[in-house]
């Protein structure tokens, strides 16, 4: 683009966005045909130019698009501030968690009022004595518009932290080490890197370092004082990307490369006695997980079926003839994680989609492990422990000891707010740590949660989280709802409590959430049903479920709203272009809607590493799928929903482009009245921006935008 075009460009944005006050009108984005590959495919695209980050006219067009949202939500300031006033009533600003123990120290964060981030503690010895601060967020996060803290690990002697910042949103982190008894920062500061773990001499660290893609590319060991360090391996296939961590136990390292579809595990002593060893080699559509006790490893894996299965190998004899299987696989149970300690064997188990917690005893295998032969079992029957709620979340939680007296879990629900609970291993007996708190007059049973199930167009049943206030909710046509999706990467969306949500729900906002294929509700079976050739099922499991509520009279299409982010951004964009007279508004947030461009672009953050979750837009066939559901590619002149798009500058994981272009687009092509905005964070990245209070005005100013809307005809 020339220099005239530029500034021709941002005169026009300017004068759009700072005539009349009273008239309005929205940025219009100029169009600018230009010819690119995509796919294989040469195509003309008008906003293409919204992919230059330094052009000076995106900078000014983004601008002009903040400018008309906040001049559209100008008149909703007061119940902006009326919401995030009742959401912060409902949080007890300054609390501390429940310190949990890792050898002679008991660690914590505390939140104080008027502070955005949390203060690290720990303290000696036990968990009542006076804290130690290991860091402050609020003073490493000053003189920053955007921060993000990843508190890291301590060498075993308890003397370095090992912890990384990003300062920028795009999850580009800085790894730095302080020493704790003196409290200063050593001189040792790498860049780009992603995990990191100590080894057991307590000045080696090992690191991920990332590629321009954010890949995980190469394990680098660091010796403290070092200005150069080594690289110990290089993860080559595009399509895998590379963990670090250690055994509960501590006695092995593990270099974890991993593929949407794929796992391959090295391990070698901690104390570097010995060299890296493939646990097993890498083979398609294999996945395993490794853990370790004295004398054995344990792996988690699905050889025999996608819902795992747990076996165990002598650490000097890996092969499959030494395996002894411990728990088999199961139908109706997919094997989520495993807890591997001294005396127990903690499930995280998923049963009709809803997270479980099974415990068994080691001590009480029979017959003993390696005693049968080649392929031996031995019996194990994990207890699972019953909750009385229709739908919850539970999840091991800072169980860093690996011969511990108690399990220590989190609890929550759609009515329930978060718990911390110790559960006794040798009787069972379960001691509520914390239960959170809320404020603002809250009571549980003012509000009720439901799950019901949806029929799919083929047939499957799709499970739909359901929570509303108690005579303003449930089955009333005339109730306002929020319908909640994701759908991707095999990741489970569970059911939580929200403080925040609370504002909604007290104002006759029902909230549920999709449970749709492509997600890992129900294992791999669940996820496969819903990527590559499978995707369309995401989307048309959510119309589904949409269409569902409105039949049975929990809302109906002039009060139906909803929402997704990231790949969920891709999944509202797709069913707005599907199905726009079903809802009634919309949010999308840091949306993926650039779907096949992205994917031609291998330079892009993440590209390769997903060929195997959208397809490959190279490969005609896969291509064909992608674009029958590309948001951008399928917009069309139509009436859309109320539609509210928010995106932040620095998002390396979707590009701020995908918004504007999503926006710029849908303009210039729909028809009708309905509203469209677009709020750009111009210093945030993918998690928006940071900072609980922050995320709070963010929250309050979205439900302000969704109340409103619900009494606007689109």
């Amino acid at each position: 683009m020339t220099q005239t075009s530029i500034k021709t460009l941002a005169l026009t944005i300017l004068s759009l966005t700072l005539g009349c006050a009273h008239e309005l009108q929205p940025p219009v984005a100029k169009r600018i045909p230009q010819t690119v590959t995509i796919g294989n495919q040469k195509v003309v695209d008008n906003y293409w130019w919204l992919r230059k980050k330094d052009n000076p006219a995106v900078t000014q067009y983004l601008q002009a698009e903040n400018a008309y949202t906040d001049a559209r939500m100008k008149p909703t300031a007061n119940l902006q501030e009326k919401l995030y006033t009742e959401m912060v009533a409902r949080i007890h600003e300054t609390d501390e968690d429940v310190p949990h123990r890792d050898g002679d120290w008991w660690y914590s964060t505390r939140t104080e009022q008027g502070k955005q981030y949390p203060i690290y503690l720990r303290r000696h010895g036990g968990p009542n004595v006076r804290p130690q601060i290991i860091n402050d967020a609020n003073i490493l996060a000053a003189g920053h518009n955007f921060f993000d803290y990843e508190p890291g690990d301590v060498s075993d002697d308890g003397n370095l932290l090992a912890y990384a910042t990003d300062t920028t949103g795009n999850r580009q982190y800085l790894l730095q080490i302080k020493d704790l008894q003196n409290n200063v920062l050593l001189p040792d500061s790498i860049p780009q890197v992603d995990s990191f773990v100590w080894s057991a001499d307590n000045h080696v660290l090992y690191y991920v370092k990332e590629d321009e893609s954010k890949r995980g590319k190469w394990i680098y060991r660091h010796q403290l004082g070092s200005s150069k360090d080594q690289m110990v391996y290089e993860e080559k296939d595009e399509e895998f990307s590379l963990g670090l961590g250690r055994t509960r136990d501590k006695k092995f390292l593990v270099i974890v490369s991993e593929s949407k579809t794929e796992t391959e595990a090295q391990v070698r002593p901690a104390d570097e006695s010995g060299k890296w060893r493939v646990i097993l080699p890498r083979k398609k559509n294999l996945q395993y997980y490794i853990d370790h006790a004295p004398g054995k490893f344990y792996l988690r894996i699905n050889d025999t079926n996608q819902n795992f299965r747990i076996v165990t190998t002598p650490e000097n004899h890996l092969g499959k003839k030494s395996w002894t299987e411990l728990v088999p696989t199961r139908s109706d149970v997919v094997l989520q994680d495993m807890d591997v300690f001294a005396h127990d064997l903690v499930l995280t188990e998923r049963r009709n989609g809803i997270p479980q917690i099974a415990i068994a005893k080691l001590d009480n295998l029979s017959p003993p492990p390696f005693s049968g032969g080649p392929q031996g079992r031995a019996r194990l029957t994990p207890k699972e422990i019953d909750f009385d709620e229709p739908d919850y979340l539970v999840e091991p939680l800072d169980n860093d000891e690996f011969d511990p007296p108690t399990l220590r879990i989190a609890y929550q629900s759609l009515t329930t707010p978060g718990r911390v609970i110790d559960i006794d291993l040798q009787t069972g007996e379960q001691k509520i740590m914390k239960q959170r708190y809320v404020g603002g007059g809250f009571k549980r049973e003012n509000y009720r949660e439901e799950r019901l199930l949806a029929p799919a167009a083929d047939g499957t049943l799709i499970p739909i989280s359901l929570v509303y206030r108690v005579g303003l909710g449930g089955k009333n046509t005339h109730a306002k709802l929020l319908l909640d999706g994701y759908g991707s990467y095999g990741i489970p969306e569970d059911v939580y409590f929200s403080s925040a949500r609370l504002s909604l729900l007290d104002r006759g906002v029902s909230f549920a959430i999709a449970h749709i294929r492509g997600g890992g509700e129900f294992g791999r079976a669940w996820y496969d049903a819903g990527r590559m050739q499978n995707k369309p099922n995401t989307f048309s499991d959510f119309i589904a479920s949409a269409e569902y509520l409105q039949s049975q009279g929990y809302t109906s299409r002039n009060s139906l709203a909803i929402q997704g982010g990231s790949a969920g951004g891709l999944l509202i964009g797709a069913v707005l272009n599907q199905r726009p007279n079903l809802f009634h508004e919309a949010i999308a947030e840091v949306p993926w809607v650039d779907v096949l461009a992205d994917m031609s672009d291998p330079s892009i953050p993440l590209t390769t590493l997903e060929y195997t979750e959208w397809g490959n837009p190279n490969v005609p066939a896969e291509r064909a799928v992608i674009a029958s559901y590309d948001p951008i590619e399928n917009v069309r002149a139509q009436s859309y929903p109320h539609l509210l798009v928010r995106e932040s500058l620095n998002d390396s994981q979707v590009q701020y482009w995908d918004a504007a272009r999503w926006v710029a687009k849908l303009r210039a092509t729909k028809t009708g009245t309905s509203e469209l905005l677009l709020k750009m964070d111009m210093d945030a990245g993918h998690s928006g921006a940071s900072g609980r209070y922050t995320e709070l005005r963010d929250a309050a100013f979205d439900d302000a935008w969704l109340l409103t809307r619900f009494d606007q005809k689109p």
